[in-house]
């Protein structure tokens, strides 16, 4: 018998695959810690230095009401919303960091506290530092 030629076979389109949905939207993150102004204000108070003037804890306390150079800010928050009439605790803080001359705590001399957080700070940095403030 004589052998048939061969004939390729003919091929079939190849079945449509479905498309995977899509997935669903990720669930917003929460702020990393070091997100928060209460987070960014603790690691501005810890530091050494700020710009070129003595960073916060090289003269002040936060967990006990020990004195370095300055007063402890243990307890600051219910301490600075009492302090000047008409002021909140908010408005203390900021004023005592930008101007430390204006509202001297009694037992501390005037000149103590460096004057140069003004131009070391930003307004950012500021408002974090009092949050961690606050937080304290």
């Amino acid at each position: 018998m004589a052998a048939s030629p061969l004939r390729p076979r003919a091929r079939s389109a190849p079945a449509p695959v479905a498309a995977a949905p899509a997935p669903a939207p990720a669930p917003p993150a929460a702020p990393a810690a070091a997100d928060t102004p209460e987070a960014r204000g603790k690691a501005l108070f810890s530091q050494p230095l700020i710009g070129s003037q003595a960073g916060c804890m090289t003269c002040h306390k936060v967990d006990t009401d020990d004195k370095i150079v300055g007063p402890s800010l243990k307890g600051i928050k219910e301490r600075a919303a009492t302090r000047v009439e008409g002021k909140s605790a908010e408005e203390y803080l900021k004023a005592s960091i930008l101007a430390p001359n204006e509202y001297v705590v009694e037992g501390f001399v005037q000149g103590l506290m460096p004057a140069g957080y003004r131009e070391a700070l930003t307004d950012d940095q500021l408002n974090d530092v009092v949050a961690y403030l606050m937080s304290i």
